[in-house]
């Protein structure tokens, strides 16, 4: 079926060993996964709202009366969100959130390279 069980087999172990880190490790994890999940809503929101500015008659299953406005609320809720963990703010990341959101990234960069070089993408929309 085109299952990904190696990510799942991954996240499988990942979890089953979570317990045994101590809280503090498991604090800075849930921190940076919850700014990353915000980033992640907001590059959703970005894409969603080019689809409706770049394709507005695309046929969607889907049909959502005030699209662009909806988006639009979106993206703000998203800014706002992530601006909570930011420094200054009274919920900001500290340097081992941070620490890890900038290796998770980096590593998520490194296997999206990897993929557009084993797929002959260039980036710029050429194949």
């Amino acid at each position: 079926y085109r299952t990904p069980y190696v990510a799942v087999i991954l996240i499988g172990v990942l979890s089953a060993a979570a317990p045994f880190l101590r809280r503090p490790v498991l604090v800075w994890i849930v921190n940076a996964s919850s700014f990353g999940a915000v980033i992640a809503y907001f590059l959703v929101t970005v894409s969603f709202l080019a689809l409706r500015y770049r394709e507005p008659n695309l046929d969607r299953p889907f049909k959502l009366v005030g699209g662009k406005l909806i988006g639009c609320l979106a993206l703000i809720v998203c800014v706002l969100l992530g601006g909570v963990y930011l420094p200054g703010s009274p919920s900001a990341l500290g340097f081992q959130e941070w620490t890890a959101f900038i290796l998770w990234w980096g590593v998520g960069g490194v296997l999206v390279a990897a993929a557009w070089i084993a797929r002959g993408e260039h980036g710029d929309g050429r194949a």
